[in-house]
């Protein structure tokens, strides 16, 4: 590393919460005796290109490992290496989507960790400034992923049939809450489909699905069960995700009542929860790894499923969530759409991490920070601006897919429709501003909610409460 690049590296310092250094680090037990060499590949403001390579050594194993100058956390992924072969390791610009090598360093070099910068910066208060300041702040993060998801809309043609042909509406008539309806959807999809291994294999389509099985042309295998259950879903307005594990495929619904993804599993009939709270992979995976068995508990949806849902439970070890949910509207076959799935999975590694996953000599899609498959959607944020005694101008921002309004609590409790940026006029003492979304299904997202307090007499120049 020069001397500027070694300067360059140094004031990132200052950043907020960005990764500033990757290491690769070569472990070499080479006996008699052990010998450590260490390769820094710093990345400064502007994309740099740094290569090294090296052959590996007898009697070595050699593992990536991130290390966060600000935090001194250290991450650590084994790499899968043979003595003799060949390694070059490549960091400069690129995007996440690109399925290399440098990519892998660059989620450690500029991810957020786990949006702490984010939650900081809105929990700052005001001072001094027009006697407002910030009492409760129940803001909810939006987005956060630095891979982009590919959504299938509720309105398409295919998901609209789906929803009339299946009488959806009628599956989840009289069911409350919102995640009952979900449960109401997997008991419908678990009587609609015979197991057994598809054979021809049926596109990702779930009226094709149906149409075949009900024909007695094809069976159903766990990957036709959560097609079904995830369009199923999507045609009433819900979001929902594949979700792959070592030999299974289950999925992952957006829950609005409980503000996080969460597992379904409809080939099994159950979902899993803990201390009441139903559970999502990557809870599910560092419970498991843990040997934390029993906290889980395993909530069982059909009597007729014979297999021991908690049998699959050490599937968690590993797993990967699909950044794509449109597969009807490619038209592709229902082989090339399990060829194709891989290319847009993003694989969790941690400490518990056993090997890397690499197909066609290619490393997959990859990443070991939580926001990066954890993103909030159908939350409302906010930015202020006090611009005057008792006056603040409000910006709203939400991640929501199929965005139809957003809408803000009156004082009198109902909802009413506001635009993304309005004028917030406070009365003496506490004032609660609360904000949500609503889809174009009429899905409602959870609540945001910040309570501030004006003390009347204060003045001040413009401030912004974050």
């Amino acid at each position: 590393m020069t001397k500027e690049q070694k300067k360059t590296a140094e004031g990132l310092f200052n950043r907020q919460l960005h990764w500033r250094s990757v290491l690769l680090l070569l472990a070499l037990a080479l006996l008699p005796m052990t010998i450590m060499s260490v390769v820094y590949l710093s990345w400064p403001g502007r994309p740099t290109l740094l290569e090294d390579g090296f052959v590996v050594p007898e009697h070595t194993s050699v593992a990536l490992e991130w290390h966060n100058n600000i935090t001194g956390t250290t991450r650590t992924v084994p790499l899968e290496a043979e003595p003799g072969q060949a390694i070059r390791v490549v960091v400069g610009s690129g995007r996440p989507e690109q399925q290399t090598i440098d990519d892998l360093f660059r989620a450690g070099m500029k991810s957020r960790d786990d949006d702490v910068d984010h939650i900081q910066e809105r929990e700052q208060v005001i001072k001094e400034g027009y006697g407002i300041s910030i009492v409760e702040n129940k803001l909810l993060p939006t987005g956060g992923s630095r891979f982009r998801f590919r959504y299938m809309k509720s309105t398409s043609p295919l998901m609209q049939a789906l929803r009339r042909r299946e009488g959806l509406d009628t599956v989840v008539s009289g069911v409350e809450s919102e995640f009952d309806r979900f449960r109401a959807l997997l008991v419908w999809v678990r009587a609609q489909l015979p197991a057994g291994v598809p054979n021809p294999y049926p596109r990702f389509n779930a009226l094709e699905i149906l149409d075949m099985t009900r024909k007695g042309e094809t069976k159903a295998f766990c990957g036709q069960y959560a097609q079904v259950l995830v369009q199923s879903l999507i045609s009433l307005g819900y979001q929902a995700r594949y979700v792959g594990l070592e030999s299974h495929e289950v999925l992952e619904v957006w829950s609005n009542d409980y503000v996080k993804w969460v597992v379904l599993d409809p080939f099994n009939g159950c979902y899993y929860r803990r201390d009441g709270a139903p559970l999502n992979a990557l809870e599910l995976h560092n419970l498991v790894c843990e040997s934390r068995l029993d906290e889980i508990e395993t909530v069982r949806l059909d009597p007729e499923v014979q297999r021991d849902p908690r049998e699959q439970l050490g599937q968690y070890t590993t797993f990967n969530v699909s950044m794509v949910n449109d597969h009807p509207e490619q038209g592709r076959s229902g082989i090339e759409d399990v060829h194709s799935m891989w290319r847009r999975r993003v694989y969790w590694v941690d400490q518990y991490t056993r090997k890397l996953p690499v197909a066609d000599g290619k490393l997959r899609l990859m990443t070991s920070f939580e926001s990066d498959i954890y993103f909030n959607i159908n939350t409302v944020n906010a930015r202020f601006r006090a611009v005057a005694p008792g006056v603040v101008l409000v910006s709203l921002e939400s991640f929501t897919p199929e965005l139809d309004h957003l809408e803000r609590a009156g004082d009198d409790g109902s909802w009413q429709r506001v635009a993304d940026h309005f004028e917030w006029r406070l009365a003496e003492g506490a004032n609660v501003l609360r904000l949500r979304a609503v889809n174009v299904q009429g899905v409602v997202g959870p609540v945001s909610e910040i309570t501030v307090r004006f003390e009347v007499g204060c003045t001040g120049s413009d401030a912004i409460i974050k």
